[in-house]
């Protein structure tokens, strides 16, 4: 297991990021280069999963032909989904289809609403839309 944490705790897209997505991108593909190079590795058993801002980044992983294409499988937890807030035509090009996701998500979350809407770090698509 391997517990990266965004810079000051935060993943690129909300608007209290430090970071870019294309820097966060590369971060990921650092770790997995590193992590590699330590040690022996399945690649058809890399998993990313995260919650909140972090199940948002899963999301943004997902959606990265390269980086995500590095992994086998994605799971987020009542993601706040900053980065897809334009819907379908976000830009969202994975490395392959079908995608293996699970997007967990309680209806009365009060700080990422179901239904979208004004986060705490801008505006996030509801989930059923997502």
């Amino acid at each position: 297991m391997v517990y990266p944490n965004g810079v000051s705790g935060a993943w690129a897209g909300p608007s209290y990021a430090q970071t870019t997505v294309q820097e966060d991108l590369q971060f990921v593909a650092d770790v997995l280069t590193d992590v590699r190079s330590a040690f022996c590795v399945d690649d058809s058993r890399v998993y990313a999963t995260g919650m909140s801002n972090g199940g948002g980044f899963v999301g943004t992983l997902a959606c990265d032909t390269v980086v995500g294409g590095q992994f086998a499988a994605f799971a987020a937890g009542s993601g706040s989904f900053y980065t897809d807030v334009n819907g379908p035509d976000n830009g969202c090009k994975p490395a392959r289809s079908p995608l293996p996701i699970l997007e967990i998500h309680g209806g009365a979350d009060k700080s990422v609403n179901y239904t979208g809407g004004q986060g705490e770090g801008g505006v996030e698509p509801s989930i059923p839309d997502w």
